[in-house]
């Protein structure tokens, strides 16, 4: 369907380009969400209209993670990486401690990446 639509109407891109926030592409963002979220809280396409006429597993998921998953995985990078493992770590090569602790954040906010991970 995408490549119909860029072939009959080749403006569309850059029209949805310009649709980000902090250089993240909402329509992608939005589309994202509405193909994971039925896999993420096991229900059939079916069940869809029933899920978004009971808010409250949207509300509890979105809370879970944008309110307290990125400051419990920055404790566990202050923990693990900052504070346990920092003396195992090289310090003088391109993958130093920060870049550890910024990657176990970014891991731990991105729900999608960390369930494929594991």
């Amino acid at each position: 369907m995408g490549t119909i639509l860029g072939r009959i109407f080749p403006e569309i891109s850059v029209f949805l380009s310009r649709m980000e926030v902090a250089h993240i592409s909402i329509p992608i963002a939005i589309l994202l969400f509405a193909m994971i979220y039925p896999i993420m809280v096991q229900i059939s396409f079916e069940e869809v209209k029933k899920a978004i006429k009971s808010p409250k597993p949207i509300s509890t998921t979105l809370f879970m993670n944008w309110a307290i998953k990125p400051f419990t995985m920055a404790f566990f990078a202050w923990l693990f990486i900052g504070a346990i493992f920092n003396p195992f770590l090289p310090h003088e090569s391109l993958a130093n401690p920060e870049q550890y602790r910024a990657g176990l954040i970014l891991l731990g906010v991105a729900p999608y990446t960390t369930m494929v991970l594991v």
